[in-house]
Formats: structure tokens, C-alpha cells, sequence
């Protein structure tokens, strides 16, 4: 029996009631078929680390953010569907860095158009009865970012901005074996990327920026080699537009492999760039 206590503090509902028409007039008032419907908020609020008025042991101080760095710590530490790491395990030990890196993201860019925006935001949605890590994974595609956890249990991270600190050098002393791949499998080729963002201007549904192409490419296989690459929780153009530029380099590689190191290399495993002596 539900009483005065059933309160569902801190929780939003929504409901939409629509009229079924007679079958001869359900094309004209239902053109595109059902309605779906589409809900914008400000919802978690989460720990500002970079703010000393907000307090990590008490939510009232919290305020809601679209950092990913931010999302990130509060989806791995605080969201009860999240990882639920320990923050003063995970994240204090290194907190410079979550510093660091969440100053990168809120970093102004310039807009081709004029303006500038925000190098890196994030914004989306997950159901929990999907798993902590399409979360972290969605997070993580926003900002091109990288995470390592330690052996203490710190959780290391950097967004997608090269910065020479973050990247080791490793020489033919610590490489006990190397797998060289030289090219990549016809099924593996990639002439065409699509990026794909959710997109506040058609209704928060998913659409693409332009597509990247190498046309030369296309005429020497003979057909397009597409791919997507999903950023489902960025709803900014420029942005979805820079990480597929990022996605695009990437997949064009043609050499892959593995490296092997012995224990002196081991910290190279810490690092999100490797240079290779």
C-alpha cells in the first residue's frame, strides 16, 4: 500500500496521451507515423572538483555540468548504475590530472563560422539495464579520451588533445617482440566515414555530419568501404565533425600490431602516446 513515504524524490515522469483517429484519417493526422517523444533536461548533478564551495561527501552542493571529465567521475564514482568506484581511491590520488583534463575540455575552440565553443561536451542518455561501461564508453567517445587504472587503483585520464608530457619514449631495449601488420584486409578497408552525433536541431535525432572521404581510394576498390563512427552523446556539429576527423586518421592507418615490452617498458602501459626509438 503506498503511503505519504512513496515520495520518488529526485526522480521525473513524463507522459504523453494521443488520440486514435479512424483508420481513413490516421495518415493525415499521424504523417510520420507515431509520435516519439523527446525530452531535453538538465538532469545528474555531479562533484566539481575545480569548485572548493562544492563538497564531494554532500549532493546539495553539486551542480549539473556537460563536462565529460565531470560526467565521467560522476558515472564511474557517484551514479548508483555506474561503476561505483571508491572517488578517494579513484580519483584523489590523481586529481591534477582529472583537473588538467577537464580545463581541456571546457578550452574554447574557434568555429570556422566565427565564434568559439567549447572543445568538448557531453550529453546523452542510458538505460540501466544496459551495463556501467556503454556509459563510460559513450563518455569517453565525446572527448576522445583515454582512461588506465593503475595498480592502486587511481584511475588515470586524458582527453583527446596531444600533449608531448603524455607521451613515452620507448627504445629497442625494452621491445622483446613486435607482431608488424603492413596493410589491412579488403573487408577491413575504409574509404568512407560517417560521423553520427544525436542533434538538437532535428528534434534530438540522429543524423551525420559530412561524410570523410578519400574518392581516389573509392575508384581504385571499385565500390565505397563505409563505416560509422557513433558519438551518440554529443550533440554539438563541430564537435561530432572533429572527432570523426580524429576517427578518420585513425582508421586510415594501414600498419597495426603489437609491441611486446619487457618490465622496464612497463610504464608505457600508463601512457596514451607511445614514440617508438
Amino acid at each position: 500500500i503506498y503511503t505519504a513515504d512513496f515520495r520518488g524524490d529526485g526522480q521525473a515522469s513524463v507522459a504523453m496521451i494521443c488520440d486514435a483517429p479512424a483508420m481513413d484519417k490516421f495518415g493525415d493526422v499521424y504523417p510520420n507515423m507515431r509520435p516519439i517523444l523527446t525530452v531535453k533536461g538538465m538532469w545528474a548533478r555531479m562533484w566539481d572538483f575545480r569548485d572548493p564551495l562544492q563538497d564531494p561527501d554532500d549532493e546539495s552542493t553539486w551542480k549539473w555540468s556537460d563536462n565529460p571529465v565531470l560526467c565521467l567521475c560522476w558515472h564511474l564514482c557517484f551514479n548508483r548504475f555506474g561503476e561505483q568506484l571508491d572517488f578517494r581511491s579513484a580519483v584523489l590520488p590523481v586529481l591534477d590530472m582529472w583537473i588538467e583534463e577537464a580545463n581541456v575540455c571546457d578550452e574554447e575552440v574557434p568555429l570556422a563560422i566565427g565564434g568559439v565553443q567549447k572543445r568538448y561536451t557531453c550529453s546523452g542518455v542510458d538505460r540501466t539495464d544496459n551495463s556501467p561501461k556503454s556509459g563510460t564508453n559513450a563518455i569517453l567517445a565525446s572527448m576522445d579520451g583515454w582512461i588506465c587504472r593503475r595498480g592502486d587503483g587511481s584511475i588515470l585520464i586524458v582527453a583527446g588533445k596531444f600533449r608531448e608530457k603524455y607521451c613515452v619514449e620507448v627504445t629497442d631495449f625494452e621491445v622483446i617482440g613486435i607482431q608488424n601488420q603492413r596493410d589491412v584486409t579488403f573487408d577491413e578497408e575504409c574509404n568512407q566515414l560517417t560521423p553520427v552525433f544525436n542533434y538538437p536541431a532535428v528534434g534530438y535525432s540522429t543524423t551525420n555530419t559530412d561524410l570523410f572521404e578519400d574518392f581516389d581510394d573509392q575508384e581504385t576498390a571499385g565500390r565505397v568501404l563505409p563505416q560509422e563512427a557513433r558519438y551518440d552523446w554529443v550533440t554539438e556539429w563541430r564537435q561530432a565533425r572533429r572527432l570523426g576527423k580524429r576517427d578518420w586518421i585513425r582508421i586510415r592507418q594501414k600498419r597495426r600490431g603489437k609491441l611486446y615490452f619487457n618490465l622496464a617498458g612497463i610504464n608505457a602501459a600508463y601512457a596514451p602516446w607511445i614514440r617508438l626509438n
